[in-house]
């Protein structure tokens, strides 16, 4: 099965690969003319905790919310708030403690932003101007992103905009992909087929210093880190090139493998979601005829026994509902897969119309 590319991925690949030197490093202080953000889009707080709130499986209304055609942000008893005021539309989000945070396209280059959408459908720019699309840790509060020649590691003020907790100069190539309590995952395209090259950045560590050359073993890094502040993702397996294995990594020791488990991986891809309780992981897989499915593994065994649990057959964006119900939009309809069950049931929802492209929000927090 061919990577299942989105807008999203397609603009990140292309903005990965040509992440350059931009301007000379400086304190984001200045005003934007035009959206009252500083230059940078951010606040230059520096140092401040994000404060801690109610987890997003509280924030009513219960449920998934989708993104409906890149234009409205539709929760699950129906109210839809339309999005045009964003730059270039929205592409996808999450939904999180604070409300719905949504990544903006702008031009798809060097104005890619992210937005705090309220209770109320009110967006508020948190980033602007980023040079790629704003990574979001699993708190949904830690953020990390790219403009012009740095790299900021900052978090949501719902209140203002983002904050800056640590920047450092930014690499000739590469932009965050991943963000943890301490830690950002940098990738870039070298081929422009998918991000393929991959280092980190420890903010506590002070400035960042280039080590792509000690992380040739990782093939794909998912996008929230796990409880310990490590990350799952694929690594090269022993087989040869196209051989892959599913790994946890150590971001603080150069994506090093601490567990690996391979010959259950059938597709190379970096969509890698795990349940609220830790429990259970989705990936992207393709069956022996190389029909798109997605694989369900049990990460409380799969270390040491390599298995995947289950292959639904399904393609598209997904998000769990709860520890053990997936929610997938594909072809234009929501259906609900339950753990330990390979039949889906049917999602209707107020407000969506059959064969919109439908973007399930995940939530965090």
């Amino acid at each position: 099965m061919k990577r299942v590319a989105t807008l999203l991925a397609v603009g990140l690949v292309a903005v990965l690969s040509a992440c350059g030197p931009g301007k000379p490093p400086g304190t984001p202080v200045a005003v934007d003319a035009t959206s009252g953000a500083p230059v940078d889009g951010v606040d230059s707080g520096g140092g401040t905790a994000p404060t801690i709130c109610a987890r997003a499986v509280n924030l009513a209304p219960l449920g998934v919310s989708v993104m409906v055609n890149n234009q409205n942000l539709t929760l699950p008893d129906g109210t839809a708030y339309t999005l045009d005021t964003i730059p270039g539309g929205p592409t996808d989000g999450y939904q999180t403690c604070d409300g719905w945070l949504v990544h903006g396209w702008g031009n798809g280059s060097d104005t890619m932003s992210l937005w705090l959408v309220s209770r109320t459908g009110a967006p508020r720019v948190m980033v602007d101007k980023a040079d790629a699309p704003v990574a979001v840790g699993a708190d949904g509060r830690r953020l990390a992103w790219r403009t012009g020649g740095k790299i900021y590691f900052g978090h949501v003020d719902p209140a203002n905009k983002a904050v800056v907790d640590k920047s450092t100069t930014a690499p000739a190539r590469g932009a965050p992909i991943a963000v943890g309590t301490d830690s950002v995952v940098l990738g870039y395209s070298e081929t422009g087929g998918g991000v393929d090259k991959f280092d980190t950045w420890i903010p506590s560590l002070g400035d960042y210093k280039a080590t792509w050359d000690k992380t040739a073993h990782v093939r794909a890094v998912y996008r929230q880190s796990l409880a310990d502040g490590s990350y799952l993702g694929l690594v090269q397996g022993p087989a040869g090139a196209k051989d892959l294995c599913l790994a946890v990594m150590n971001a603080k020791a150069n994506l090093t493998v601490t567990k690996k488990a391979c010959g259950i991986v059938s597709q190379l891809d970096d969509n890698g979601s795990v349940s609220p309780d830790g429990h259970w992981l989705v990936m992207f897989a393709a069956s022996s005829t190389g029909d798109g499915q997605i694989a369900l593994v049990d990460l409380t065994k799969v270390f040491s026994t390599p298995a995947v649990t289950s292959n639904w057959a399904a393609v598209g964006g997904w998000a769990w509902e709860d520890s053990n119900n997936l929610l997938v939009a594909s072809g234009g309809s929501l259906r609900r897969f339950h753990v330990g069950s390979l039949t889906p049931d049917p999602v209707l929802r107020p407000g969506l119309v059959s064969a919109s492209k439908l973007i399930p929000l995940p939530r965090l927090g």
